[in-house]
């Protein structure tokens, strides 16, 4: 643990922090796309290349569908989609109101391309809310960390989730797919 996160575990917090995003294009070989870079100084610069989209087509066909558990940004969610393409759809699972409008820009891009369904929930075994903490103010890097001491994972900011019962929620509202 570094000594910012124990201050922080200690009760002394900066303000939360909000961050937006810019558009970014990439080209690939059959076509430009575009992806929402989320501009917190954590997260780390993507890219959206050929290679990832490819190793996605050897188990994801157009048509397909698909889920991104812990999708953030969307950085893995908008290859996927490029791989089932416009036909298929991706369900794109991300709980954290902080990043979740990032996801949202993603899924709104390139809709010529693909079909992204995104969902401010979090993966649970049931339907209700949930607790997540992250490192922090900003709300970049966190999870669940349930029977973990917090002295021990150093994430000292707390965010209220709503969790969501998958297989259900699959059944419920996907079944035909």
């Amino acid at each position: 643990m570094r000594l910012k996160e124990l201050i922080y575990l200690l009760g002394f917090q900066p303000r939360i922090q909000t961050w937006g995003h810019e558009v970014r294009r990439f080209e690939l070989p059959d076509g430009a796309v575009d992806y929402a870079q989320w501009l917190h100084p954590g997260e780390s610069r993507k890219e959206i290349r050929a290679a990832d989209v490819e190793s996605l087509r050897e188990f994801l066909a157009p048509g397909d569908f698909c889920v991104d558990i812990g999708a953030h940004s969307g950085d893995t969610t908008v290859p996927m989609a490029l791989a089932v393409g416009p036909q298929g759809t991706v369900l794109a699972l991300e709980p954290n109101r902080y990043v979740f409008p990032v996801l949202e820009a993603n899924a709104r891009l390139n809709p010529e391309r693909t079909h992204i369904v995104p969902l401010r929930l979090a993966a649970a075994e049931n339907d209700g809310p949930l607790e997540f903490e992250y490192s922090d103010s900003g709300f970049c890097n966190g999870g669940r960390h349930q029977g973990i001491s917090k002295w021990r994972h150093g994430h000292a900011f707390q965010l209220k989730v709503e969790g969501v019962n998958l297989a259900e929620l699959l059944q419920r509202e996907h079944a035909e797919r």
